[in-house]
């Protein structure tokens, strides 16, 4: 008896088994997100009032968020423009009716990153079953899912715009249809415009393996590519013109020197600016004040008022004597600053490679703290009335909480402990960087072009963010793997399904007249679409509007 197999259409759910499962997730997102709310743990009126504002390092000052936003927008050069747009049109608003846009905004990113990991997983064949229990207890019950909707930042829709862009490239690679493509490749230039972790170059190479495996169709990709791309070169060619820089940030060598020069002893770095290895930027802590950094702290007036105001908030000198307060780091001054780091970091690499590398160990570690023990120091609901403790425990595998790591990282340099790591958050780690591309190399004439493509679109984007934050960051690295939203999970599920499935994928781009065997038909527990047990390719695309011919049994 033949069968022919189609490709489902895009978002054609409705009415199906996995759209109510989906939506019933996403009403447990929302109740969980309001009762926190309800409980006063929110996004506050204080949070982003003019005062909050003046915190967030990433934001311009407010008045001219307010009443110069196209100007300061195109003299940005500390970091990419959509955080600062998005804030622009916020502080139109009241205080109160802020805080109601930006809860009611984060929750919606909650519901992104939610309905994603769902229909993702579901996707790649996991059963019904087990998908609602890794979004359930991975995903919707993350205490730092919950956390980071309380917090003014881009952070958590960072993490729905790389969620949602996954979902999209897995339709995309089994449609082959326009609408997914539009949707992941726009999402694509949103996540370069809105996070600096997130390069170009970095986005573009975690595409290649995409890009080659739809080349067949690349009128299709340059057309709905075409404005998302020029978007993100017009940004990129602003920056390289204005201020000569080649990325969407001018922090590099300040972020550098938290991995450097930050975590050297004082005795060491004095000993290094006295041969005359560093400059005396060195023994200045990164991020400070423009006043900290002398002559090099003063630059010509441009007019521009972005790039001449100093600070947004006053600069105090603590006991130690750092000069800590809420500069403008989009002063231009910051630019020949952060490049004067650059350079001392290099050399500092230069002649202590091993201390680098044991400094890089620290990131490693913080990899692997639970990412909501990031709010310690700010936030005092952070345990959640215990729950965070528990989940931390039971869930995260934690023997000891160490709410102070991040903090202690920067202004102690000191890492966390072993017994301070998260088991699960480890062996997710090393199943996604090892397991998983052994896993799709070993199946690679065995699984389908698209599970291939996307697989390794999965490791380049998980394996660069590691690299890239352990490299030049030491505080914030939890806050980056969060911000990769369910791919580590995706990853860890992939690469089980190319292990437990080996045997029953088939392989490749079909013969001349061949297709892939049919899906298994859904029983009462599983619902339509593919599960576990059917043998068809992984996200093996079929074409756009084709059926494939029936074969025989």
């Amino acid at each position: 008896m033949a069968r022919t197999v189609e490709a489902r259409p895009l978002l054609r759910l409705r009415g199906t088994a996995d759209a109510r499962t989906c939506w019933v997730l996403v009403v447990i997102t929302l109740v969980a997100h309001v009762s926190l709310m309800v409980a006063g743990v929110r996004i506050t009126a204080a949070q982003v009032s003019d005062a909050g504002l003046t915190l967030p390092w990433h934001l311009l000052p407010v008045p001219l968020l307010r009443g110069q936003l196209v100007s300061s927008l195109l003299h940005l050069h500390s970091q990419p423009p959509a955080f600062n747009v998005a804030t622009g049109l916020l502080v139109h608003l009241g205080p109160l009716a802020r805080a109601q846009v930006a809860n009611v905004f984060m929750v919606l990113c909650s519901c992104v990153i939610t309905a994603s990991a769902y229909l993702l997983l579901r996707e790649l064949g996991v059963i019904r079953r087990v998908s609602v229990a890794i979004v359930l207890i991975l995903v919707v019950f993350d205490p730092a899912q919950l956390l980071y909707g309380t917090r003014y930042f881009y952070t958590l829709p960072t993490a729905a715009i790389v969620s949602a862009m996954a979902w999209a490239l897995a339709v995309w690679l089994r449609t082959r249809r326009p609408a997914p493509c539009a949707i992941c490749l726009s999402l694509a230039a949103l996540l370069v415009l809105t996070n600096s972790s997130y390069q170009v170059y970095l986005v573009i190479l975690a595409l290649a393996p995409v890009l080659w495996v739809v080349r067949a169709q690349w009128r299709q990709v340059l057309r709905l590519g075409a404005i998302p791309l020029l978007c993100v070169l017009a940004w990129y060619a602003n920056d390289a013109i204005q201020f000569g820089s080649a990325a969407s940030s001018s922090w590099v060598g300040m972020n550098l020197a938290r991995t450097t020069l930050m975590l050297d002893s004082p005795a060491d770095l004095h000993e290094l600016v006295g041969i005359g290895v560093l400059s005396p930027v060195a023994l200045v802590r990164p991020f400070s004040c423009l006043s900290s950094y002398g002559s090099l702290g003063v630059s010509a007036t441009t007019g521009v008022a972005a790039l001449d105001e100093p600070v947004k908030a006053p600069c105090r000198t603590t006991t130690t004597g750092y000069q800590y307060g809420h500069p403008n780091f989009n002063n231009v001054a910051y630019v020949g600053v952060s490049r004067r780091y650059l350079s001392d970091d290099l050399r500092w690499i230069e002649h202590r490679p091993l201390e680098y590398l044991r400094h890089t160990t620290i990131g490693m570690r913080l990899w692997a703290v639970p990412a909501e023990q990031q709010f310690t120091h700010r936030y005092a609901s952070w345990r959640l009335g215990g729950y965070t403790n528990l989940y931390d425990h039971l869930v995260d595998l934690e023997p000891v909480l160490d709410p102070s790591a991040g903090p202690l990282a920067v202004h102690a340099r000191i890492g966390p402990g072993i017994a301070n790591l998260s088991l699960t958050i480890v062996l997710i780690t090393l199943t996604d960087l090892v397991v998983l591309p052994v896993a799709l190399i070993r199946r690679r004439r065995t699984s389908g072009s698209g599970t291939q493509a996307f697989g390794w679109w999965l490791w380049l984007m998980t394996t660069g963010i590691l690299v890239q934050s352990t490299l030049v960051e030491v505080g914030e690295n939890p806050r980056f793997r969060f911000e990769l939203g369910i791919l580590p999970i995706v990853g860890v599920a992939l690469a089980v399904l190319l292990v437990v499935r080996a045997g029953r994928i088939v392989g490749g781009a079909p013969e001349s007249g061949a297709v892939p065997p049919p899906a298994a038909e859904a029983g009462p527990s599983d619902g339509p679409g593919r599960s576990l047990d059917d043998g068809r390719p992984l996200l093996e695309g079929t074409g756009s509007s084709r059926s494939s011919t029936p074969r025989g049994r």
